[in-house]
C-alpha cells in the first residue's frame, strides 16, 4: 500500500491535488494514469467519443458574416493548442456558409438580371438612352438603401430577392420617359424643349402607374403571423425602390436626355463621324429595321388577325384561363404555404420511457449514428444524450434535459453538391432513417425533421384543451389513431410525458373526526419520507444540513409507508396517533412529468408531419375536427379543439389578405379612373390581372413548383 498525506492551502484546488496524488500512487505502482480517460476514448470510433461544445452566439450588433473571422481565429488557435494532440478539434455548424451561398446565388442572378435588362435596353433603345436609363438603376438603389436605413431594414436574403424583383420594374419609367424624349428630338424639337415636353406628356401615366404597382405590394405588409414578420423587409425594399424611380426618371433622366445632339447636328456630322459614331449609327438603322419594320409589321398584322376575330380570341383566352384555374383546382400545380426545399440539416429526437437510464438512450443513439453514417451524403453527426434542442423555439437555446431523451443534429453536403453529383434528397435520406427508426426498441418515439429555416411550422399541429388531464391524454391517443388512418401522415407525436410511479394519498372518510386535513397529511408523510431538517452546522465555511427521516428499508416499501402511524391534531395540549391507512387510501399510479396549459386549461398537443404528394393538411385538418365535433365532443363537453403551426399561420396570413387586398384593388380602380377621366376604361385594364394569374399558374407548372404564399 502507498500512504500520503497532503494538506490544501487556501489557494489551491482540491480537485487538483486529488489528480496529484492519484498521479503519484499510480506511478509508484509503474501504472499508466489516464485521469480523463483519454486513451479509452481513443480506442472508439471517432462518432463515439465524448465531445465538447463552445458555441457562439452573435448579438444584433454584429452580424454572422462579420463575426466569422474571430471565430475561424478561435478555430485557428484551437488547432494551434499544446492539447490538440490529445483532441481532434472540428468546426461544424457553420450557419455562416448557409448565408454565403444563399448571397453568392442572389448575386450572381442580380448580375444575370442586370445583364439581361442592359442588353434589352441596347437592343431596342438608342444606345444614348439605354446608357441614361440603366445609369438610374444605381441611383434608384441608392435612395433605396436610404429608405430602407430609415425603416431600420438591413440587406439579406429577402431584401435583396426583393432588389431582384424590382430591378426590371424601376427601369420601365426611365424607358417611357426617354423614348418619349428622344422621339421629339427626332421629330427635330431642340433637345432641351424635347426634355421638358417629352417628360411632361408622360409624367402622369408614369407616377400612376408606379403607384399602381405599389399599390400591389403595400398588402404584404398586413400580413399577420410569423410569415408577415418574416415578409414585412420585401414590400418595404419594393416600395421603397419604387418609389425612388419616378424621382430619378422625371427629374434626373431629362437632364441628361437634355444634352442629346439634335437631329440637325446629328445630319451635319454625317461625313465626319469616326468609327466608334459610325458602328453606333449602324447599331441604331439595324435596331431601327428590327424594331420598326420586323417586329412591329408582324405585331401589326397579328393585331388585326385578332381584331377581325376577337370573339374567338376572347373564347380561346378564356378557355386557356379556365384550363389554368383548373390545373391549381385539380392539384396538378399544388397549394403548399411555405415551400420545404432540399434541406441541409437533419434533426432526430429520440424519447424513451421516463426513467429510462442515459446509457441505454446512448445505445439506441450509438445505433442511429452508425446507419446515418452509411449515407456518403452526411458530412457530421452531433449525439446528444439526456438532452433536446428545440431548433424550432426562440434560437437554439430551448432545451429539454432529462435522462430518457436523446438527439442527433445532421449535417449534409450542400444541396446543389448533392444535386450535381446525383445523390439523394433530405427528403429521400429522411424517408430511408425513418424506416430504420421504426425498428428500433424500447423507444416511445423517433421523430426525424429537416430544418428548413423561415416561418412556418409542423403540419399538423392539433391542441385539445380541456380540465381532465387524463380525458386529454385519452382524446389525443384517440385522435392520432384517426391521424393514423391517413395516407401520407407519418411522424406523429404529442407533447404529453408520463412520469415516474407514485403513491398518491386520498383522505378518507373516517380521517374528518380526527381532524386530519390534507395538507397536515402530505406534510408529515414527506417528513417521514424526504426528511425534516433538525439542525444546520457550519463546516469549511459551509451550511450543512442535518436531515432526520425513516431509514431505507421503511421508504422503500409501499408496505412499511401503509402502515405508519400519523399525529393528529392536538386535543388540550396532547397528540393522538392512527395508522395511515385508516384515514387514507394510497394509490399507486403514473406521474406527470409535464403539464401543459391553454387559455388557463390543461391542454396535450399531437404534432405530425404530411408527405404533400399524398394528402393536404388542410383537408386532414377539417376531417378532423368534423370527426371531434360529432364523435368526441359529446362525450366529453367543455373539451376544445384548436389548430396550431403551419395551419395557424396560414389562416392569420390570408385573414388579413382578405382585407388588404380588396383595399388595394379599390385603390388601383380609382387611380386609374383618376387618370383616364373614366370609369369603364379601368376595368378593361385590369381584367388583365386573371390573365396574369394564369401565366404566373402555367409558369409553376411548367417548372415544376408549387404555389407558395410568396406567389402569391
Amino acid at each position: 500500500a502507498v500512504h500520503c498525506i497532503v494538506y490544501k492551502t487556501k489557494t489551491q484546488d482540491a480537485i487538483q491535488i486529488s489528480q496529484l496524488v492519484k498521479a503519484y500512487v499510480y506511478g509508484k505502482r509503474n501504472e499508466p494514469f489516464d485521469p480523463y480517460g483519454i486513451a479509452a476514448a481513443r480506442e472508439k470510433p471517432w462518432f463515439l467519443r465524448p465531445l465538447a461544445l463552445a458555441s457562439a452566439y452573435l448579438t444584433r450588433a454584429i452580424s454572422l458574416l462579420s463575426g466569422r473571422p474571430d471565430i475561424d481565429k478561435y478555430y485557428r488557435e484551437s488547432l494551434a493548442s499544446p492539447f490538440s494532440h490529445h483532441f481532434q478539434v472540428a468546426l461544424h455548424t457553420d450557419l455562416a456558409r448557409f448565408i454565403e451561398g444563399r448571397l453568392e446565388l442572389l448575386l450572381r442572378n442580380g448580375w444575370n438580371g442586370l445583364l439581361l435588362v442592359l442588353l434589352s435596353l441596347i437592343i431596342f433603345l438608342n444606345w444614348r438612352v439605354a446608357f441614361w436609363a440603366a445609369v438610374g438603376l444605381p441611383v434608384s438603389f441608392l435612395g433605396t438603401f436610404i429608405v430602407m436605413w430609415a425603416f431600420g431594414a438591413t440587406i439579406n436574403l429577402l431584401s435583396m430577392f426583393g432588389l431582384i424583383i424590382v430591378l426590371g420594374i424601376i427601369v420601365d419609367d426611365a424607358i417611357v420617359i426617354g423614348e418619349n424624349i428622344y422621339r421629339h428630338v427626332d421629330n427635330g424639337v431642340p433637345p432641351r424643349r424635347a426634355a421638358i415636353e417629352g417628360a411632361e406628356e408622360v409624367m402622369w401615366p408614369v407616377i400612376v402607374a408606379v403607384t399602381t404597382t405599389v399599390g400591389a405590394f403595400v398588402p404584404l405588409l398586413f400580413i399577420r403571423g410569423q410569415i408577415g414578420d418574416f415578409m414585412r423587409v420585401l414590400p418595404i425594399v419594393v416600395v421603397s425602390a419604387l418609389s425612388v424611380s419616378p424621382t430619378e426618371a422625371l427629374v434626373i433622366l431629362p437632364a441628361h436626355l437634355a444634352g442629346l445632339p439634335s437631329k440637325a447636328k446629328r445630319e451635319g456630322r454625317e461625313g465626319r463621324r469616326g468609327p466608334v459614331v459610325r458602328f453606333l449609327d449602324r447599331l441604331r438603322i439595324a435596331q431601327e429595321r428590327m424594331v420598326k419594320d420586323v417586329m412591329s409589321g408582324y405585331y401589326a398584322r397579328f393585331l388585326r388577325f385578332v381584331l377581325s376575330w376577337r370573339y374567338v380570341t376572347l373564347s380561346i383566352a378564356t378557355a386557356a384561363l379556365i384550363s389554368a384555374v383548373g390545373l391549381f383546382v385539380g392539384q396538378i400545380v399544388r397549394w403548399e404555404f411555405i415551400q420545404k426545399m432540399d434541406s441541409e440539416t437533419l434533426v432526430c429526437t429520440v424519447e424513451m420511457p421516463v426513467g429510462t437510464p442515459a446509457e441505454q438512450v446512448r445505445k439506441r443513439l450509438d445505433e442511429l449514428t452508425r446507419k446515418v453514417l452509411e449515407a456518403p451524403e452526411v458530412i457530421n453527426v452531433q449525439s446528444f444524450v439526456a438532452l433536446q434542442i428545440d431548433f424550432r423555439g426562440e434560437g437554439a437555446l430551448a432545451l429539454k434535459s432529462q435522462s430518457h431523451l436523446g438527439q442527433l443534429v445532421v449535417e449534409l453536403r450542400p444541396a446543389d453538391e448533392r444535386e450535381r453529383d446525383g445523390q439523394r434528397s433530405s427528403e429521400r435520406l429522411l424517408a430511408e432513417f425513418r424506416a430504420f427508426s421504426e425498428r428500433l426498441a424500447g423507444v416511445n418515439a423517433v421523430v426525424w425533421e429537416a430544418l428548413h429555416g423561415g416561418p412556418g411550422g409542423r403540419d399538423l399541429v392539433i391542441r385539445i384543451a380541456g380540465k381532465n388531464l387524463g380525458e386529454l391524454v385519452a382524446v389525443s391517443q384517440q385522435i392520432k389513431a384517426m391521424l393514423a388512418r391517413y395516407k401520407g401522415v407519418y411522424d406523429l407525436d404529442d407533447d404529453y410525458d408520463s412520469g415516474k410511479r407514485e403513491i398518491r394519498l386520498r383522505l378518507l372518510d373516517a380521517a374528518r373526526p380526527t381532524g386530519i386535513t390534507v395538507g397536515l397529511l402530505g406534510r408529515y408523510v414527506r417528513g417521514a419520507l424526504y426528511g425534516e431538517e433538525a439542525r444546520r452546522i457550519t463546516r469549511n465555511r459551509e451550511d450543512v444540513k442535518i436531515m432526520v427521516r425513516y431509514p431505507r428499508d421503511f421508504r422503500s416499501s409501499i408496505y412499511y409507508v401503509e402502515s405508519m402511524w400519523v399525529p393528529t391534531p392536538p386535543v388540550d395540549g396532547r397528540h393522538g396517533w392512527v395508522p395511515l391507512r385508516e384515514v387514507a387510501e394510497l394509490q399507486q399510479t403514473d406521474g406527470y412529468a409535464t403539464i401543459h396549459r391553454s387559455q388557463q386549461m390543461r391542454a396535450v398537443t399531437v404534432f405530425g408531419e404530411v408527405d404533400r404528394t399524398v394528402a393536404e393538411p388542410a383537408e386532414i385538418l377539417a376531417r378532423i375536427r368534423r370527426d371531434f365535433n360529432q364523435k368526441i365532443k359529446p362525450l366529453y363537453p367543455g373539451m376544445t379543439l384548436e389548430f396550431r403551426g403551419s395551419y395557424e399561420e396560414q389562416v392569420k396570413a390570408f385573414g388579413s389578405l382578405k382585407v388588404a387586398f380588396p383595399v388595394a384593388m379599390l385603390l388601383i380602380y380609382m387611380l386609374l379612373a383618376g387618370l383616364f377621366r373614366s370609369y369603364a376604361q379601368p376595368i378593361v385594364v385590369m381584367s388583365a390581372i386573371p390573365f396574369a394569374l394564369q401565366g404566373a399558374i402555367v409558369g409553376h407548372w411548367m417548372t415544376g413548383y408549387p404555389i407558395t404564399i410568396l406567389s402569391v
